[in-house]
């Protein structure tokens, strides 16, 4: 602020001597004068420009208090993490607390030599490999294809990323809870059709009118399902639960649909490809099953 003052002086200085320049005799020492007092005015000028050139005269800044004021709605932003799953979906119960994880109790991710162990493979499966060089666990029918492990307990969770590679309508099924039983088999399960867009959650077994099928409304089982955009050629990962009588099911590790029944109490999983007659191929990767923490 002195600095800014020095200034002005100077500047007024060298207009008074300007002006007393007019009145002073003989006519060197009035031009001496003139002269003099312009340099001093220019002088001001120059020096106020190199200043605030250099930024010597500083804006007004906001002082800390002020800013402390946001809330943290405003001080904050909210940064979306890229996923590596391209579905969309919609989480139909936000109020759904996931339950947590116990030990893992299976892991398979193709990678190494023999694969699937223990599991009772049914049906055409081979080990393939992609453009990227990751492998797969691949099979291609137009019937059904299917293995089976036996794990310990009954309340556990088992997920796999799934790929409809191409063909019609067809189905990746996760199962658990399962049973061989005759006439049928029965299980929980939760599966997608990219033909018509559909997540559904189900219980399969020996329907009211003595046929092998899903129990739904009317019978005894559980049953749900949500129509959400699906396609070919795109990984989804697929998990279902089962924790005493409730039964969920999760897309991209987004809670998607619940029910509750009893009557199983297996401790067999199996996932299954399977149509009605339609060719298609299914690729599997990174299968994982684990106990469900009490």
């Amino acid at each position: 602020m002195d600095k800014i003052f020095f200034q002005i002086f100077l500047a007024l200085l060298g207009i008074v001597i300007g002006i007393l320049s007019q009145v002073v005799q003989p006519r060197v020492q009035k031009w001496m004068l003139f002269i003099f007092g312009l340099l001093l005015f220019l002088f001001a000028g120059l020096w106020g420009g190199y200043r605030l050139a250099t930024k010597e005269l500083a804006p007004t800044q906001i002082s800390p208090t002020a800013s402390s004021n946001l809330t943290s709605t405003q001080a904050q932003t909210t940064e979306v993490s890229p996923t590596s799953i391209t579905a969309s979906v919609t989480q139909t119960s936000p109020s759904v607390i996931d339950w947590p994880l116990g030990n893992l109790i299976f892991q398979e991710d193709f990678e190494t030599l023999p694969v699937m162990k223990g599991w009772n493979i049914n049906g055409s499966f081979q080990r393939v490999s992609d453009e990227t060089g990751n492998h797969l666990w691949q099979t291609s029918t137009n019937s059904q294809a299917y293995f089976t492990l036996p794990v310990s307990g009954s309340d556990y969770a088992m997920e796999a990323r799934v790929m409809q590679v191409s063909g019609g309508q067809a189905f990746p099924i996760l199962a658990i809870r399962y049973t061989n039983g005759s006439p049928c088999e029965s299980d929980y399960r939760t599966y997608f059709d990219t033909s018509l867009g559909w997540l559904t959650l189900t219980e399969f077994g020996l329907t009211a009118s003595g046929t092998c099928d899903e129990l739904r409304v009317g019978g005894t089982g559980l049953i749900a399902g949500q129509r959400i955009p699906l396609s070919n050629n795109t990984w989804y990962k697929l998990r279902i639960e089962a924790k005493g009588a409730e039964i969920r099911a999760y897309l991209n590790d987004q809670f998607m649909l619940q029910g509750v029944s009893n009557p199983l109490h297996s401790n067999q999983v199996t996932i299954f490809a399977y149509s009605s007659g339609n060719p298609f191929v299914f690729d599997f990767d990174d299968i994982k099953i684990w106990s469900l923490a009490p």
